[in-house]
Protein backbone atom coordinates (compact mmCIF):
# COMPACT_ATOMS: atom_id res chain seq x y z
CA UNK A 1 0.00 0.00 0.00
CA UNK A 2 2.92 2.61 1.02
CA UNK A 3 4.75 1.93 -2.69
CA UNK A 4 1.60 2.49 -4.34
CA UNK A 5 0.41 5.46 -2.43
CA UNK A 6 4.02 6.56 -2.44
CA UNK A 7 3.86 6.23 -6.73
CA UNK A 8 0.73 7.65 -7.11
CA UNK A 9 0.56 10.64 -4.73
CA UNK A 10 -2.78 9.89 -3.66
CA UNK A 11 -4.21 10.77 -0.59
CA UNK A 12 -6.44 7.19 0.33
CA UNK A 13 -4.87 3.80 -0.99
CA UNK A 14 -6.77 0.93 0.18
CA UNK A 15 -7.16 -3.50 -0.87
CA UNK A 16 -9.98 -5.75 -0.41
CA UNK A 17 -9.69 -9.09 -0.87
CA UNK A 18 -13.03 -11.54 -1.59
CA UNK A 19 -13.84 -14.97 -1.25
CA UNK A 20 -15.84 -17.14 -3.09
CA UNK A 21 -19.02 -15.85 -1.41
CA UNK A 22 -17.78 -12.24 -1.79
CA UNK A 23 -17.03 -12.10 1.91
CA UNK A 24 -14.29 -10.10 3.07
CA UNK A 25 -11.20 -12.68 3.44
CA UNK A 26 -8.40 -9.53 3.75
CA UNK A 27 -8.34 -6.12 4.05
CA UNK A 28 -5.78 -3.20 4.17
CA UNK A 29 -5.79 0.75 3.57
CA UNK A 30 -4.38 3.55 4.90
CA UNK A 31 -5.79 7.13 4.62
CA UNK A 32 -9.46 6.47 3.95
CA UNK A 33 -11.45 7.95 6.42
CA UNK A 34 -12.94 4.84 8.86
CA UNK A 35 -16.83 5.25 8.18
CA UNK A 36 -16.36 5.13 4.16
CA UNK A 37 -14.36 1.78 4.68
CA UNK A 38 -15.63 -0.02 7.26
CA UNK A 39 -19.78 0.25 5.77
CA UNK A 40 -18.44 0.08 1.96
CA UNK A 41 -17.78 -3.84 2.37
CA UNK A 42 -20.07 -5.11 0.06
CA UNK A 43 -18.79 -4.20 -4.10
CA UNK A 44 -16.63 -5.86 -6.67
CA UNK A 45 -15.94 -4.88 -9.49
CA UNK A 46 -14.28 -6.45 -12.67
CA UNK A 47 -13.53 -3.51 -14.50
CA UNK A 48 -11.88 -0.71 -13.92
CA UNK A 49 -13.06 2.72 -13.11
CA UNK A 50 -12.26 6.05 -11.97
CA UNK A 51 -14.34 8.57 -11.31
CA UNK A 52 -13.40 12.61 -10.68
CA UNK A 53 -15.77 14.86 -8.86
CA UNK A 54 -18.92 15.24 -11.46
CA UNK A 55 -17.50 13.57 -14.44
CA UNK A 56 -17.21 9.36 -14.85
CA UNK A 57 -14.81 8.85 -17.08
CA UNK A 58 -14.70 5.32 -18.41
CA UNK A 59 -11.60 3.39 -18.41
CA UNK A 60 -12.87 0.02 -19.53
CA UNK A 61 -16.04 -1.31 -19.99
CA UNK A 62 -18.57 0.37 -17.52
CA UNK A 63 -21.19 2.81 -17.81
CA UNK A 64 -22.49 5.85 -16.13
CA UNK A 65 -25.18 3.45 -15.11
CA UNK A 66 -22.88 1.32 -13.63
CA UNK A 67 -20.92 3.34 -11.56
CA UNK A 68 -20.37 1.59 -8.23
CA UNK A 69 -21.65 2.27 -4.72
CA UNK A 70 -17.61 3.04 -3.52
CA UNK A 71 -17.48 5.88 -5.87
CA UNK A 72 -21.27 7.84 -4.93
CA UNK A 73 -19.70 6.87 -0.90
CA UNK A 74 -16.95 8.28 -1.92
CA UNK A 75 -17.94 11.83 -3.03
CA UNK A 76 -20.26 12.01 -0.17
CA UNK A 77 -17.15 11.97 1.61
CA UNK A 78 -15.64 14.64 -0.17
CA UNK A 79 -13.39 12.91 -2.39
CA UNK A 80 -12.88 14.51 -5.52
CA UNK A 81 -10.68 11.72 -7.45
CA UNK A 82 -12.16 7.90 -6.53
CA UNK A 83 -10.72 4.71 -8.57
CA UNK A 84 -10.71 1.02 -8.53
CA UNK A 85 -8.68 -1.48 -10.28
CA UNK A 86 -9.52 -5.20 -10.05
CA UNK A 87 -6.97 -7.72 -8.45
CA UNK A 88 -6.69 -10.62 -10.68
CA UNK A 89 -4.88 -14.22 -10.25
CA UNK A 90 -5.02 -16.46 -13.49
CA UNK A 91 -8.34 -14.46 -14.73
CA UNK A 92 -9.99 -14.71 -11.74
CA UNK A 93 -10.60 -11.67 -9.55
CA UNK A 94 -9.77 -11.74 -6.02
CA UNK A 95 -10.34 -7.93 -4.78
CA UNK A 96 -9.93 -4.61 -5.62
CA UNK A 97 -7.63 -2.04 -5.21
CA UNK A 98 -9.00 1.67 -4.38
CA UNK A 99 -7.79 5.01 -4.71
CA UNK A 100 -9.01 8.32 -3.55
CA UNK A 101 -7.94 12.25 -3.36
CA UNK A 102 -9.66 14.91 -2.56
CA UNK A 103 -8.00 16.57 -5.23
CA UNK A 104 -10.13 16.44 -8.87
CA UNK A 105 -8.17 14.65 -12.46
CA UNK A 106 -5.65 13.57 -9.51
CA UNK A 107 -4.93 10.10 -11.40
CA UNK A 108 -4.05 9.84 -15.26
CA UNK A 109 -5.37 7.30 -17.48
CA UNK A 110 -1.62 6.31 -18.02
CA UNK A 111 -1.47 5.89 -14.27
CA UNK A 112 -4.45 3.65 -14.22
CA UNK A 113 -2.72 1.63 -17.09
CA UNK A 114 0.17 0.80 -14.97
CA UNK A 115 -2.28 -0.37 -12.02
CA UNK A 116 -3.87 -2.72 -14.02
CA UNK A 117 -0.66 -4.08 -14.96
CA UNK A 118 0.94 -4.26 -11.10
CA UNK A 119 -2.97 -5.42 -10.20
CA UNK A 120 -2.20 -9.33 -11.05
CA UNK A 121 1.31 -9.23 -9.47
CA UNK A 122 -0.99 -8.01 -6.27
CA UNK A 123 -2.83 -11.07 -6.71
CA UNK A 124 -0.30 -13.38 -7.36
CA UNK A 125 1.47 -12.43 -4.07
CA UNK A 126 -1.79 -12.64 -1.94
CA UNK A 127 -2.22 -16.09 -3.35
CA UNK A 128 1.81 -17.18 -2.49
CA UNK A 129 0.95 -15.30 1.00
CA UNK A 130 -2.18 -17.67 1.50
CA UNK A 131 -0.26 -20.72 0.28
CA UNK A 132 2.54 -19.89 2.61
CA UNK A 133 0.05 -19.54 5.89
CA UNK A 134 -1.90 -23.12 5.04
CA UNK A 135 1.47 -24.59 4.40
CA UNK A 136 2.32 -23.27 8.19
CA UNK A 137 -1.00 -24.27 9.92
CA UNK A 138 -0.76 -28.46 7.95
CA UNK A 139 3.04 -28.16 9.74
CA UNK A 140 1.57 -27.55 12.81
CA UNK A 141 -1.31 -30.57 12.80
CA UNK A 142 1.24 -32.57 11.60
CA UNK A 143 3.69 -32.14 14.44
CA UNK A 144 0.38 -32.55 17.12
CA UNK A 145 -0.61 -35.59 15.39
CA UNK A 146 3.23 -36.98 15.97
CA UNK A 147 2.77 -35.97 19.68
CA UNK A 148 -0.46 -37.75 20.19
CA UNK A 149 1.04 -41.06 19.02
CA UNK A 150 3.91 -40.42 21.28
CA UNK A 151 2.24 -39.62 24.45
CA UNK A 152 -2.05 -40.07 24.12
CA UNK A 153 -1.35 -44.16 25.27
CA UNK A 154 0.95 -43.42 27.74
CA UNK A 155 -1.51 -41.42 29.38
CA UNK A 156 -4.72 -43.05 28.86
CA UNK A 157 -3.40 -46.39 30.58
CA UNK A 158 -3.22 -44.02 34.19
CA UNK A 159 -5.86 -41.89 33.76
CA UNK A 160 -8.67 -45.10 33.45
CA UNK A 161 -6.93 -46.56 36.69
CA UNK A 162 -6.70 -42.80 38.23
CA UNK A 163 -10.72 -42.00 37.51
CA UNK A 164 -11.22 -45.59 38.71
CA UNK A 165 -9.75 -45.36 42.07
CA UNK A 166 -11.09 -41.70 42.34
CA UNK A 167 -14.85 -43.04 42.24
CA UNK A 168 -14.22 -46.12 44.50
CA UNK A 169 -12.83 -43.41 46.78
CA UNK A 170 -16.05 -41.64 46.38
CA UNK A 171 -18.29 -43.81 46.90
CA UNK A 172 -16.56 -44.87 50.27
CA UNK A 173 -16.06 -41.52 51.35
CA UNK A 174 -18.26 -38.98 53.84
CA UNK A 175 -20.39 -36.28 52.25
CA UNK A 176 -17.92 -33.94 53.45
CA UNK A 177 -15.16 -35.35 50.94
CA UNK A 178 -17.65 -36.90 47.79
CA UNK A 179 -17.52 -33.21 46.50
CA UNK A 180 -13.70 -33.00 46.12
CA UNK A 181 -13.28 -36.37 44.53
CA UNK A 182 -16.12 -35.33 42.33
CA UNK A 183 -14.25 -32.36 41.15
CA UNK A 184 -11.03 -34.89 40.62
CA UNK A 185 -12.98 -37.33 38.32
CA UNK A 186 -14.14 -34.22 36.35
CA UNK A 187 -10.79 -32.78 35.65
CA UNK A 188 -9.66 -36.44 34.85
CA UNK A 189 -12.50 -36.73 32.22
CA UNK A 190 -11.06 -33.16 30.93
CA UNK A 191 -7.93 -34.90 30.56
CA UNK A 192 -9.28 -37.74 28.80
CA UNK A 193 -11.18 -34.83 26.51
CA UNK A 194 -7.23 -33.57 25.43
CA UNK A 195 -6.58 -36.65 24.98
CA UNK A 196 -9.32 -37.78 22.29
CA UNK A 197 -8.63 -34.74 20.35
CA UNK A 198 -5.16 -34.95 20.18
CA UNK A 199 -5.88 -38.66 18.72
CA UNK A 200 -8.56 -37.13 16.10
CA UNK A 201 -4.74 -35.96 14.44
CA UNK A 202 -3.27 -39.20 14.43
CA UNK A 203 -6.30 -41.22 13.10
CA UNK A 204 -5.17 -41.52 9.58
CA UNK A 205 -8.20 -43.54 8.44
CA UNK A 206 -9.75 -41.53 5.73
CA UNK A 207 -11.64 -43.68 4.27
CA UNK A 208 -14.29 -42.62 2.05
CA UNK A 209 -17.65 -43.21 0.08
CA UNK A 210 -20.71 -41.97 -1.02
CA UNK A 211 -22.49 -39.87 1.54
CA UNK A 212 -25.57 -37.18 1.38
CA UNK A 213 -24.38 -34.33 4.24
CA UNK A 214 -27.97 -33.96 4.73
CA UNK A 215 -28.28 -36.89 6.08
CA UNK A 216 -25.59 -36.78 8.70
CA UNK A 217 -27.01 -33.52 9.71
CA UNK A 218 -30.39 -35.01 10.28
CA UNK A 219 -29.09 -37.73 12.58
CA UNK A 220 -26.90 -35.22 14.55
CA UNK A 221 -30.41 -32.88 14.77
CA UNK A 222 -31.47 -34.43 18.21
CA UNK A 223 -27.99 -33.91 19.95
CA UNK A 224 -27.48 -30.00 18.70
CA UNK A 225 -31.12 -29.23 18.95
CA UNK A 226 -30.63 -30.34 23.09
CA UNK A 227 -27.72 -28.32 23.13
CA UNK A 228 -29.00 -25.41 21.79
CA UNK A 229 -32.24 -25.65 24.23
CA UNK A 230 -29.78 -25.80 27.60
CA UNK A 231 -28.35 -22.31 26.39
CA UNK A 232 -30.90 -20.79 25.52
CA UNK A 233 -30.29 -20.83 21.57
CA UNK A 234 -32.40 -21.52 19.07
CA UNK A 235 -31.72 -23.58 16.33
CA UNK A 236 -32.61 -23.20 12.59
CA UNK A 237 -31.59 -25.99 10.05
CA UNK A 238 -32.07 -25.22 5.85
CA UNK A 239 -31.09 -28.44 4.41
CA UNK A 240 -31.50 -27.47 0.32
CA UNK A 241 -31.47 -30.50 -1.90
CA UNK A 242 -28.03 -31.83 -2.04
CA UNK A 243 -26.03 -34.94 -3.79
CA UNK A 244 -24.34 -37.66 -3.04
CA UNK A 245 -20.69 -36.79 -2.57
CA UNK A 246 -17.41 -38.21 -0.93
CA UNK A 247 -17.51 -37.92 2.83
CA UNK A 248 -15.94 -39.78 5.97
CA UNK A 249 -19.16 -39.75 8.34
CA UNK A 250 -17.54 -40.09 11.06
CA UNK A 251 -15.44 -37.29 10.28
CA UNK A 252 -17.76 -34.95 8.65
CA UNK A 253 -19.90 -35.77 11.98
CA UNK A 254 -16.73 -34.61 14.54
CA UNK A 255 -16.65 -31.87 11.62
CA UNK A 256 -20.68 -30.61 13.23
CA UNK A 257 -20.25 -31.57 16.05
CA UNK A 258 -17.33 -29.00 16.66
CA UNK A 259 -18.93 -25.91 14.96
CA UNK A 260 -21.61 -25.54 16.13
CA UNK A 261 -20.93 -26.13 19.78
CA UNK A 262 -18.26 -23.46 19.11
CA UNK A 263 -21.23 -21.48 18.39
CA UNK A 264 -23.38 -21.91 20.84
CA UNK A 265 -20.27 -21.18 23.85
CA UNK A 266 -19.84 -18.25 21.44
CA UNK A 267 -23.68 -17.14 22.40
CA UNK A 268 -23.71 -17.13 26.64
CA UNK A 269 -26.68 -15.07 26.32
CA UNK A 270 -28.56 -16.68 24.04
CA UNK A 271 -29.03 -16.09 20.32
CA UNK A 272 -29.62 -18.21 16.97
CA UNK A 273 -28.04 -21.01 15.22
CA UNK A 274 -28.19 -21.76 11.39
CA UNK A 275 -27.07 -24.92 9.77
CA UNK A 276 -27.25 -24.26 6.20
CA UNK A 277 -26.91 -26.52 3.19
CA UNK A 278 -27.17 -26.02 -0.37
CA UNK A 279 -25.83 -27.19 -3.92
CA UNK A 280 -23.23 -25.80 -5.85
CA UNK A 281 -21.72 -25.79 -9.62
CA UNK A 282 -18.67 -27.52 -7.86
CA UNK A 283 -20.41 -29.60 -5.36
CA UNK A 284 -21.98 -29.23 -1.83
CA UNK A 285 -21.46 -25.97 0.71
CA UNK A 286 -21.95 -26.52 4.11
CA UNK A 287 -22.71 -23.20 6.43
CA UNK A 288 -22.90 -22.69 10.16
CA UNK A 289 -23.89 -18.89 11.38
CA UNK A 290 -24.34 -18.07 15.02
CA UNK A 291 -25.12 -14.12 16.14
CA UNK A 292 -22.17 -13.35 19.04
CA UNK A 293 -20.19 -11.21 19.55
CA UNK A 294 -17.27 -12.64 16.41
CA UNK A 295 -14.26 -13.46 16.65
CA UNK A 296 -11.19 -10.95 17.69
CA UNK A 297 -8.98 -10.03 15.30
CA UNK A 298 -5.81 -11.24 17.26
CA UNK A 299 -7.64 -14.65 17.15
CA UNK A 300 -9.06 -14.48 13.60
CA UNK A 301 -5.76 -13.90 11.99
CA UNK A 302 -4.80 -17.11 14.15
CA UNK A 303 -7.81 -18.87 13.72
CA UNK A 304 -7.06 -22.77 13.62
CA UNK A 305 -3.76 -22.77 15.10
CA UNK A 306 -3.77 -25.65 18.06
CA UNK A 307 -4.10 -24.65 21.48
CA UNK A 308 -5.33 -21.47 20.42
CA UNK A 309 -8.79 -20.78 22.28
CA UNK A 310 -10.89 -17.70 24.07
CA UNK A 311 -12.48 -20.39 25.64
CA UNK A 312 -11.77 -20.69 29.76
CA UNK A 313 -12.41 -24.50 29.47
CA UNK A 314 -11.44 -25.18 25.76
CA UNK A 315 -8.66 -27.10 24.59
CA UNK A 316 -7.84 -25.21 21.94
CA UNK A 317 -7.88 -28.28 19.31
CA UNK A 318 -11.71 -28.00 18.04
CA UNK A 319 -11.10 -26.23 15.07
CA UNK A 320 -7.80 -27.40 14.30
CA UNK A 321 -9.09 -30.56 14.25
CA UNK A 322 -11.80 -29.15 12.01
CA UNK A 323 -9.41 -27.79 9.62
CA UNK A 324 -7.49 -30.83 9.51
CA UNK A 325 -10.96 -32.89 8.41
CA UNK A 326 -11.38 -29.92 5.81
CA UNK A 327 -8.13 -30.61 4.67
CA UNK A 328 -8.31 -34.56 4.17
CA UNK A 329 -11.41 -34.07 2.18
CA UNK A 330 -10.05 -31.31 -0.09
CA UNK A 331 -12.49 -28.87 0.75
CA UNK A 332 -12.07 -25.34 1.61
CA UNK A 333 -13.31 -23.51 5.05
CA UNK A 334 -13.72 -19.78 5.16
CA UNK A 335 -14.52 -17.63 7.66
CA UNK A 336 -16.93 -14.23 7.98
CA UNK A 337 -16.59 -12.60 11.65
CA UNK A 338 -18.20 -9.10 13.26
CA UNK A 339 -20.18 -7.64 15.87
CA UNK A 340 -23.22 -9.58 14.37
CA UNK A 341 -21.79 -13.01 14.21
CA UNK A 342 -19.36 -15.61 12.91
CA UNK A 343 -20.43 -18.01 10.00
CA UNK A 344 -18.52 -20.47 8.68
CA UNK A 345 -18.63 -21.97 5.35
CA UNK A 346 -17.39 -25.40 4.15
CA UNK A 347 -17.48 -25.69 -0.01
CA UNK A 348 -16.50 -29.46 -0.48
CA UNK A 349 -16.32 -30.76 -4.23
CA UNK A 350 -18.45 -33.46 -5.98
CA UNK A 351 -15.14 -34.93 -7.45
CA UNK A 352 -12.50 -35.29 -5.37
CA UNK A 353 -8.75 -34.52 -7.35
Amino acid sequence: MKIIKRYTKVECVGARFFNDDSYISYEAQIGFAKELWEKESEYSTENSFYYCSNTFKVVDKITEEGKPKFAKRCLEFGYGTVAAIPITYQGKVLGALCLADHQPEKLSAETIYFLEMVAPLIGETFQMFKLELEIARLKQLELVGQMAVSISQEIRNPLTILRSSLEMLSNKSQNKYRDYFELMITEVERIKLIINEFLSFAKENNTLSLANINQIIRSLESFINSQAFKHNVSLYFDLGTTPNIELNKAKIRQLILNLTTNAIEAMPQGGILIVRTYKTDEGVTLLIKDTGAGIPPEILDNIGTPFLTTQPAGTGLGLAVCYSIVSQHNAVMDVKTGKDGTTFIIKFRRHLS
